[in-house]
């Protein structure tokens, strides 16, 4: 497998692409990587404007976004000592969202309560 290319090299392709003035057999040679190489990164500009795709997360996609969490840190700031009832008795009245399960878990690891509280 090729080494990656060094992110000025990816640059310098970019610029020859925005040039138009070559081909994309030239711009390979000139740039010393493959055709495919060149047509991947016109690619990437034309989708997402840079050199690069953006990266892909893997997993699942978090239930408690960061606007829910960043709300629950303000709440447990006004009243430090709530369970984690209470906190989801939150997150419901605030944003319809019930954490229930594997979602309790997590807020259970993210504010330090163990697996046995977590239990209703």
């Amino acid at each position: 497998m090729a080494p990656n290319l060094h992110l000025s090299r990816h640059y310098f392709i970019r610029d020859m692409i925005q040039s138009q003035s070559l081909t994309t057999s030239q711009m390979a040679d000139a740039a010393e990587c493959s055709e495919k190489t060149i047509k991947n990164t016109r690619r990437n500009l034309r989708l997402f404007g840079q050199v690069h795709a953006p990266s892909t997360r893997i997993g699942r996609r978090r239930s408690i976004t960061p606007p829910m969490l960043e709300a629950l840190c303000d709440h447990l700031l006004e009243k430090p000592g709530l369970y984690l009832e209470e906190m989801v008795i939150f997150l419901w009245d605030e944003f319809r969202m019930l954490a229930l399960g594997q979602r309790k878990t997590v807020l259970g690891a993210i504010f330090g309560t163990q697996a046995s509280v977590l239990r209703i």
